[in-house]
């Protein structure tokens, strides 16, 4: 995903299909969250949240972010606003085709610090993009991810090594494969943090789920607590018989032998297939 970079694992499907998950998707992840818990104005109702919302719509209305040149100078505050909206993929795939005929992918890396300017768009001539979610609520739910990531080695220390690396990609595409059965499950936070990555990536994030889980893997953002804990057992207890190890912990190495993908790390390592994910 994201163009070519030395370190990256690649997915290979029974169908010969490949899907690549890079590292440099996380660290450009990593540091808008850490960019963004810097600016807490942002995680909360107020004038500078409701500006770079109305500034995200309007920009998105103008086909602004279609461009590569612009996303490289792309300011904190709408590439938050946008990163949020992706978070669900089902209503930013409907919106984006719905309302601009297309959709609009991430081509780049690049984070400014840019300052964005107040941009109305009550004017009849203003171009209008409508999110068919509240983004104000979708913002405001991802405090509780936040304030964990703030706790996080990737925010503490902001290394990764690339083995685990590896590991983090065979737990997620693992988790993809639970995914199957269109039931919902409950990831860890390690497993969330790159799913949460992977829809970074509109277009590579819709193949990679179409092959490996059959379909848009969306996500529910509502669940009341007592629901979470009752749907993380059952996907804990998945986990284990499909995996043979404990949810949260890395994928038994005997089990990934029988999975109907491989995994092969690139990049500063001697290659060869690793196989990956376990029985679902």
């Amino acid at each position: 995903m994201g163009g070519k970079h030395s370190t990256a694992v690649k997915t290979r499907t029974q169908y010969n299909e490949t899907h690549w998950f890079e590292f440099a998707d996380l660290i450009d992840h990593v540091i808008l969250l850490k960019k963004v818990i810097a600016r807490p104005q942002l995680t909360k109702t107020g004038p500078e949240l409701a500006s770079a919302i109305a500034s995200y719509c309007y920009r998105m209305a103008r086909g602004d972010m279609l461009s590569s040149k612009y996303q490289q100078s792309l300011p904190i505050e709408i590439d938050w606003i946008w990163h949020v909206h992706r978070l669900h993929p089902v209503v930013y795939y409907k919106d984006c085709r719905k309302q601009l005929g297309q959709i609009v992918d991430k081509q780049c890396y690049n984070l400014t610090e840019d300052a964005i300017s107040d941009i109305s768009i009550t004017s009849v001539s203003s171009p209008q993009f409508t999110p068919s979610i509240d983004l104000t609520k979708a913002v405001l739910r991802q405090k509780k991810f936040l304030d964990k990531f703030s706790k996080h080695a990737l925010f503490l220390h902001g290394t990764v090594t690339k083995k685990d690396f590896e590991h983090l990609i065979q737990n997620y595409v693992s988790f993809l494969k639970l995914a199957r059965e269109k039931k919902l499950i409950i990831p860890t936070f390690d497993i969330d943090i790159m799913w949460r990555t992977h829809k970074r990536w509109p277009q590579k994030y819709q193949q990679a789920t179409m092959a490996l889980c059959g379909h848009l893997l969306d996500h529910d953002a509502v669940i009341e607590d007592g629901v979470l804990t009752q749907v993380y057992a059952t996907t804990n207890e998945k986990w284990k018989k499909a995996c043979n190890s404990k949810y949260g912990e890395n994928v038994d190495k005997k089990y990934l032998s029988k999975a109907t993908y491989s995994l092969i790390f690139a990049g500063g390592n001697d290659g060869g297939d690793t196989s990956g994910g376990c029985d679902g």
